[in-house]
């Protein structure tokens, strides 16, 4: 079982409201994906960072408001599990990790294959967490990517999800 780092869910929800404010601010249209999106769907694991999905042309009008808590800025990133445009904040201590919704990929566990995660914008879900309204991905894709990510904490969202 993986272990998963503590964090103050009080500097959690104010570093998730900071960034939602800078995205409606610059009238950004974004998606909460991964733990916080199986969060709002019923997961009540501990939260360890925000993930984000937005367009990638949309990086450029945040990086004056993000400027100063940039850890990796925009670009095209390649990890063990992920493949996109990526940009990586740390606000309060909680990383905020935002991927470019245009030819994202994920890595298949089932079939060890690179996967399109599709549009990453369509149809959200809104839904309130830390009293913000979120638009959160459509269940059922959240549920189809974390069933072929297969991490450790993808399982636990998958057995907790409501």
């Amino acid at each position: 079982m993986i272990e998963m780092k503590k964090i103050n869910q009080t500097s959690y929800a104010k570093t998730l409201k900071w960034i939602v404010g800078i995205l409606k601010k610059r009238k950004i249209r974004f998606n909460v994906l991964g733990g916080l999106a199986a969060y709002a769907y019923g997961s009540k694991r501990t939260l360890v960072d925000i993930d984000l999905a937005m367009k990638n042309k949309d990086f450029q009008k945040i990086l004056p408001d993000v400027k100063d808590y940039i850890v990796e800025p925009p670009h095209f990133s390649k990890s063990e599990n992920w493949e996109c445009y990526y940009m990586e904040l740390k606000y309060n201590g909680i990383t905020i990790e935002i991927g470019g919704d245009e030819g994202c990929k994920f890595l298949n566990s089932k079939t060890g294959k690179w996967q399109k995660l599709g549009d990453g914008l369509s149809k959200p879900t809104i839904k309130k967490v830390f009293g913000l309204n979120l638009p959160i991905i459509p269940k059922k894709d959240l549920v189809a990517y974390k069933k072929k990510l297969m991490r450790d904490f993808d399982v636990i969202d998958l057995k907790n999800m409501n």
